[in-house]
């Protein structure tokens, strides 16, 4: 599916730069870190397994995730 995009975003260019690869594969932008904690949190497992499905997380997004995670698992526990 990745090869598809990326072969029909070529039909009218020459060149593509790493970063349009990169926004063509990566579909995060379209959830936010926010959206996969809080599906996890309600244990919405459909939508978690399709947030985490659809994106690539490199380290620092884990990380991001995590922190974001420890922040609203602690206002839970208030």
């Amino acid at each position: 599916n990745e090869l598809k995009k990326i072969d029909c975003f070529l039909l009218n260019k020459k060149k593509v730069s790493v970063e349009e690869i990169y926004s063509l594969t990566n579909l995060s932008e379209n959830y936010s870190i926010s959206e996969l904690v809080d599906s996890c949190l309600s244990k919405n497992k459909i939508r978690m397994h399709k947030i985490l499905n659809e994106n690539n997380f490199n380290l620092e997004d884990c990380i991001i995730i995590l922190r974001t995670f420890l922040s609203k698992l602690k206002r839970l526990v208030k």
